[in-house]
């Protein structure tokens, strides 16, 4: 399985919705006819690839997220997977 790409950052909307195209299109491959509901699992399935746990809460907001407009989305998992990296970044040079 290849590594995923990380969302952003967006310096445009463009750009954006350049992997808002992209993220509909995996879902409509995939039999997805409802990009809101792709949405909602790419948000939850990211934060479940990086080992994020979210409660119910956070699902409950995530799922509102992902029926907002899809470059919403898009920047939501750019922001999680930045962070993500850079605390992971922040930790090995913690170990140095």
């Amino acid at each position: 399985m290849s590594k995923p790409a990380v969302h952003g950052p967006y310096g445009t909307e463009a750009q954006a919705r350049a992997d808002v195209d992209a993220l509909h299109a995996r879902a409509a491959a995939a039999g997805e006819s409802d990009m809101r509901r792709a949405q909602v699992r790419a948000l939850l399935g990211t934060l479940h690839r990086l080992g994020v746990r979210a409660g119910t809460f956070d699902q409950l907001i995530l799922a509102s997220l992902g029926q907002w407009e899809p470059t919403t989305t898009v920047v939501m998992l750019g922001l999680v997977e930045r962070a993500h990296a850079a605390g992971r970044k922040a930790a090995r040079e913690d170990t140095r």
